[in-house]
């Protein structure tokens, strides 16, 4: 039966999910996306339910245990929306990025929270040199799919679609220990599962993420690009096996990118570029080596870059995709930054790391006190699930905002809101959020069907910034 309190294109993504829950828990899960969408300031779970209005439908412990206790799997929902976004795109590529972010949190007693590296906080330079940071909070290794957006040519946006807990070494027990690659990689296989075999996948990470651990032996039909270390060790192919002693391993050592670089020889090339948002001329210079030690015996395409005035430092790169151009490579790797701005919409719009479920007794440096332990892994499920529910959220609002096609009357709008923004040609992810809350809360005050007029009226009225707020 058709739901009148939102939208169709809202109903029709929401419906995707479906099959992962019972009847009783699907009703749940579009409560706590409704309420997560409507939600203004911090997402606590009892702010999230008391904006669903669902609590004349059900008890709010209800939505409680939904995130600690019912049976369902974020990873199923993560298959989902891996095939529905790929539905959405034309190409034969699906480009996937990797990395980690922080969630603070506050109290010893969260599941799987420790002291981990704060990137945001930290400095690489300065008087002092480097200074790195630590804070206290829940560490999360996340994969995201690059969508493209039908309102600008160049325009995507990085969509995550799995989600690891990383536990510190100190905090977990040994046999469940794993480091924050191997989950990376745990991801990779699951990936490559469920995208379809005529698609090839295409990820880009970090100098973490480019290591033997997620590298060695790659499943077919998946290239990585990324940084390499400037004083890699590089190869040469190994020779053929001749019958003499033993069959060699590594073919003759070549110059690392370092030495590369210091080498007076050979003509820097000139390719402009389109990264973080705009054309620039970079130089390069391009060879097929072999990086044994992370990759074994499968060749990379390695680039050297450099900027023509001077003003930056050397980078080098490389690829698996050996038929891939030098500005196609680069812009792949410029395109992994786009999982960094999600992770700022998902914690500064979506309250990723608001929610203070997952409490448990027994957990942190007290002593457990006498007495069967009342939550059990109540705790450790509802962390587990509650930052992933706020990933499915954000990409259940971009999807649908997709869907509704709204771009040009939305931005004009934005735009007579804040004249000051002349250059505001595209909707941000705040944008879509303020669209989505505006056309529930419409419903909301005209549930009736047919009284569409009303409903349009209702939309008038309600403040452009009031539902931008986040």
């Amino acid at each position: 039966m058709r739901d009148h309190r939102i939208s169709s294109e809202l109903e029709s993504v929401l419906r995707r999910f479906e099959d992962c829950f019972s009847s009783s828990s699907y009703a749940n899960f579009v409560s706590l996306a409704i309420g997560w969408m409507m939600s203004v300031g911090r997402r606590t779970i009892s702010r999230v339910v008391m904006a669903s209005g669902s609590l004349e439908r059900c008890h709010f412990s209800t939505l409680y245990r939904f995130l600690s206790r019912a049976i369902w799997e974020p990873d199923a929902l993560s298959k989902k929306l891996v095939l529905l976004l790929v539905e959405m795109i034309d190409s034969k590529e699906i480009e996937i990025s990797v990395d980690d972010t922080l969630c603070h949190r506050t109290g010893a007693r969260f599941f799987g929270a420790g002291m981990h590296h704060d990137g945001a906080s930290s400095s690489r330079g300065g008087i002092n040199g480097p200074s790195p940071c630590f804070a206290f909070g829940h560490n999360w290794v996340v994969m995201a799919i690059k969508l493209p957006l039908p309102w600008g040519e160049r325009r995507a946006i990085a969509i995550p679609v799995l989600f690891r807990l990383y536990r510190s070494k100190k905090l977990c027990p040994e046999e469940k220990y794993s480091k924050r690659t191997e989950l990376a990689r745990e991801m990779l296989e699951l990936m490559r599962a469920t995208v379809p075999r005529q698609k090839r996948l295409i990820l880009a990470g970090d100098s973490e993420y480019a290591c033997q651990t997620l590298l060695k032996d790659l499943p077919s039909g998946i290239d990585f690009v990324g940084p390499i270390h400037k004083r890699a060790a590089l190869h040469g192919p190994v020779k053929k096996y001749r019958g003499k002693g033993r069959p060699r391993k590594k073919g003759a050592r070549e110059a690392s990118p370092e030495e590369r670089f210091g080498r007076k020889g050979g003509k820097w090339k000139r390719a402009k570029v389109w990264i973080y948002g705009r054309t620039v001329t970079l130089e390069f210079k391009v060879f097929t080596t072999h990086w044994t030690k992370a990759l074994g015996d499968r060749p990379i395409k390695l680039i050297l870059t450099r900027d023509p005035s001077g003003r930056l430092a050397d980078r080098a790169y490389f690829t698996t995709d050996l038929r891939a151009s030098v500005r196609t490579t680069l812009e792949r790797m410029a395109g992994r930054w786009l999982i960094e701005v999600s992770f700022r919409d998902l914690k500064q719009l979506f309250g990723m790391g608001d929610a203070q479920n997952g409490w448990g007794r027994g957990i942190g440096p007290r002593e457990k006190t006498p007495g069967a332990d009342p939550l059990g892994t109540k705790g450790e499920h509802a962390i587990r699930r509650t930052a992933p529910l706020a990933g499915f959220v954000y990409a259940i609002v971009v999807i649908t905002y997709i869907k509704m096609d709204r771009a040009d009357s939305d931005v004009a709008e934005a735009r007579k809101a804040a004249p000051w923004h002349t250059s505001k040609s595209t909707p941000s992810v705040v944008n879509m959020l303020a669209a989505l809350r505006r056309d529930l809360l419409a419903r909301r005050l005209s549930p009736h069907p047919e009284d569409r007029s009303a409903r349009a009226k209702i939309l008038r009225l309600l403040p452009w910034d009031l539902m931008a707020a986040a």
